[in-house]
């Protein structure tokens, strides 16, 4: 299999946003200083736009992939990385219904083998989600904060 020769790598397409974050915020600057073109105070104009170099914008795209590696890899990440796919798993489980659905309101008789096989489908992502679930719920209780049972500090009593 070859790459794909218009695929980006990660570190591209964070790149991609942060130059257009740059685009953004340099509009929002031109902004302000069009507000500022007519008649002003003295030192009202914003100052002129400090440009950022493209190693710069690619020095803060690859912090900011670091940054959401470190925070998929965190608790909280994987517990959102678990949430959506059980939500993908209840959507696909929603449309194999549908489907079954379908099936039903054309009548059994000419639509039996797709109707087994959406049904059969459904078991499939219902299953899936009953996975996905009970690995929200494991996530969840790794990434829940630990209530404390008591205090370090001497000074302190329970009233």
């Amino acid at each position: 299999m070859t790459p794909d020769p218009d695929a980006h790598s990660p570190l591209e397409a964070v790149l991609d946003e942060e130059v257009s974050r740059e685009a953004v915020r340099r509009e929002i600057h031109a902004r302000d200083a069009r507000r500022y073109s007519g008649v002003a105070w003295a030192a009202m104009s914003p100052d002129p736009w400090p440009e950022r170099p493209v190693e710069r914008l690619r020095a803060d795209a690859a912090s900011r992939l670091n940054e959401r590696a470190a925070w998929r890899a965190s608790a909280e990440g994987r517990l959102v990385e678990a949430v959506d796919q059980a939500q993908q798993a209840a959507v696909s489980a929603h449309l194999s219904a549908d489907a079954v659905r379908a099936c039903v309101s054309r009548g059994l008789s000419g639509e039996l083998d797709h109707c087994a096989a959406a049904a059969a489908a459904l078991e499939r992502h219902a299953r899936r989600l009953l996975v996905t679930a009970r690995a929200v719920r494991r996530r969840l209780t790794l990434a829940a904060p630990r209530p404390t049972t008591g205090s370090s500090d001497p000074g302190s009593s329970a009233r």
